[in-house]
């Protein structure tokens, strides 16, 4: 059953204080998997803070039963959109450093969770 979902969280979404972190980009709200919530929060770790990030221990505290086979298919969407939108980017001509680099972040997200998947990890 849909859920409403914030699907892309990055720093510039987000605005914190001393007690609270609010989202405040309301274009990247919609009708989803609630997967797709834990799906693009993981993806997020991966590019903000650590590519050794363990997507296992992420979905542990995780409250609701979920698919992790269908985890790993969100997760390789939500990198595929992220680094679809900046080869996008790069291809109108705006090839900056930082359009270069996330692109290669997504991709190696794509590659981390293919692997996830692929050795078995994700099995339930």
């Amino acid at each position: 059953e849909p859920v409403l979902v914030y699907y892309y969280m990055h720093r510039s979404n987000l605005l914190f204080d001393v007690t609270y972190v609010r989202k405040i980009d309301l274009d990247c709200i919609a009708f989803a998997p609630s997967e797709l919530q834990l799906a693009s929060t993981i993806v997020s770790a991966i590019l903000l803070e650590d590519m050794h990030f363990d997507i296992g221990r992420a979905v542990k505290p995780w409250p609701y039963d979920i698919s992790l086979e269908r985890l790993g298919m969100l997760m390789l969407a939500r990198a595929f959109v992220g680094a679809a939108f900046f080869q996008s980017l790069i291809d109108r001509g705006e090839t900056t450093v930082e359009n270069t680099d996330l692109l290669k972040k997504y991709t190696q997200v794509m590659y981390i969770v293919k692997k996830w998947i692929d050795t078995g990890k994700c099995v339930e």
